[in-house]
């Protein structure tokens, strides 16, 4: 090229594009931070939902059956979806309250996590009925499956 102008333009263009492809790249997040990510909306979301049960439950918030049964089936759901969260891509490489031990000790972690699945249907179905005080022990029992978990699993 003969136009040192045009050059020096096309120079700076392509190096412009190259730097813009390269930020680009560098701010996709790794497999790793998107599986965390994964994992934390599923809990976000299971307790979005599982706080305004344990609010009625307490007494703290009245007690709308439809809405009741509603967001104890949310849970359930959820539920079922968190075993595929725990892959070993989401063992490290983003910040995270899990602890190392879910993936030292996996058998006790996944036996765990099948009772919360196991306690969350429960209440799922308990909560079909209209009965506030026959639903509560289902409550009680789902919540203790993430207590449990959460002590051994989970960063303070």
């Amino acid at each position: 090229m003969k136009n040192p102008t045009l050059r020096a333009g096309l120079l700076l263009g392509a190096s412009l594009a190259a730097t813009a492809v390269a930020l680009a790249q560098s701010a996709q997040p790794s497999k790793a931070e998107l599986a965390i990510r994964y994992r934390q909306a599923l809990y976000f979301v299971l307790g979005s939902n599982f706080a305004p049960l344990g609010a009625v439950v307490q007494g703290k918030a009245p007690y709308d059956a439809k809405d009741f049964e509603k967001r104890a089936e949310r849970v359930a759901f959820i539920a079922d979806m968190l075993p595929e969260s725990f892959g070993p891509d989401s063992q490290s490489g983003a910040q995270t309250a899990a602890k190392p031990e879910i993936w030292t000790n996996r058998a006790e972690f996944d036996k765990l996590l099948a009772d919360m699945q196991d306690k969350t249907l429960a209440l799922a179905q308990a909560s079909q009925g209209s009965n506030l005080e026959a639903i509560k022990p289902a409550f009680v029992a789902a919540a203790q499956t993430c207590k449990n978990c959460h002590d051994k699993f989970k960063e303070k």
